[in-house]
């Protein structure tokens, strides 16, 4: 089993992010599926462009509430099926932290098994793991810029009362 992590700080409130990414990500839900992205380039190799594969996603958000009933960490909990054997299956959650009034953390952390044994493990090792992760901070990235979008489009259409 390998893991794969990324964060990012994005420019949402923690009290709407959860909401927002539940909207991303029905995006990607069929019969509309968005492709989950592999960046070539960011690997350094000599392949110019991007990889794409369309995946089957499911995903559920669970909400932390206290003893006193205020919210503090939320979780968007996902699974993708990649439809083919050559590429892993991922489980993952996406944490939800307060950094501040306007700004939340993103932490995404995974598993997957490699695909093919020895010779996938292998592969993992020297490649793999920065494919994933590649992969995981590209997913990121993508939910982050849609969550400041829909809060850029929110505050454009509710300005504050001066």
């Amino acid at each position: 089993m390998s893991h794969v992590h990324a964060e990012r700080t994005v420019q949402c409130p923690f009290s709407i992010a959860a909401e927002y990414t539940s909207r991303h990500l029905r995006g990607f839900e069929a019969p509309a599926a968005k492709p989950i992205r592999l960046p070539l380039g960011s690997l350094g190799l000599p392949v110019p462009g991007i990889l794409q594969r369309r995946v089957q996603l499911s995903f559920w958000v669970h909400y932390d509430v206290s003893d006193i009933g205020r919210r503090h960490q939320d979780e968007t909990h996902f699974q993708w099926n990649a439809g083919t054997p050559l590429l892993p299956d991922l489980g993952a959650t996406l944490r939800f932290g307060i950094v501040s009034h306007r700004e939340t953390l993103l932490l995404l952390d995974g598993t997957y098994d490699p695909p093919f044994g020895i010779a996938g493990a292998i592969f993992d090792e020297l490649l793999g793991r920065r494919l994933a992760a590649a992969t995981a901070d590209d997913l990121l990235a993508r939910v982050g810029d849609a969550l400041e979008a829909e809060e850029r489009a929110f505050r454009a259409a509710h300005p504050p009362i001066v």
